[in-house]
């Protein structure tokens, strides 16, 4: 038995059409655009340039919370933390100049804070180490 399939006329909808399908017909596509550094729409900086020496390219940007989320993997949870550590506190801006609002971090002010945390393996224990193993191997 041979069955048949509707064929949609023109102006017609073809209901194995999906919704996404018949949008995608009709929208036509936008060209990209690139996002200027200060949103006005949003209403949130993400990442705004300070102002650039001529001829050097700098890349030292003021970053907001979630911005600095994504740069750092940590959470925005966990920056606001550190930003209340009271023995070590994570540098920032408040442009509102308050205790609440808006925060913005400085990327090199935020590596320069992250470098403090680094940890390397400690060379005497490694020595240790290699002669506790080395005597039972013997």
């Amino acid at each position: 038995m041979r069955v048949s399939r509707h064929v949609a006329a023109p102006g017609e909808r073809d209901h194995g059409e999906t919704p996404a399908t018949i949008l995608s017909e009709r929208r036509p596509r936008r060209a990209a655009v690139a996002r200027p550094l200060l949103s006005s729409t949003a209403g949130q900086l993400d990442a705004v340039a300070p102002a650039r020496d001529v001829g050097a390219i700098v890349e030292d940007h003021y970053m907001s919370l979630r911005a600095l989320a994504r740069y750092s993997g940590l959470s925005v949870r966990t920056l606001r933390a550190h930003i209340a550590d009271p023995t070590h506190p994570l540098p920032c801006y408040r442009p509102s100049g308050r205790s609440v609002g808006k925060v913005l971090v400085r990327r090199s002010e935020f590596d320069r804070w992250m470098a403090r945390y680094r940890v390397e393996g400690d060379a005497a224990l490694d020595a240790i180490v290699r002669d506790v193993l080395g005597d039972t191997a013997a």
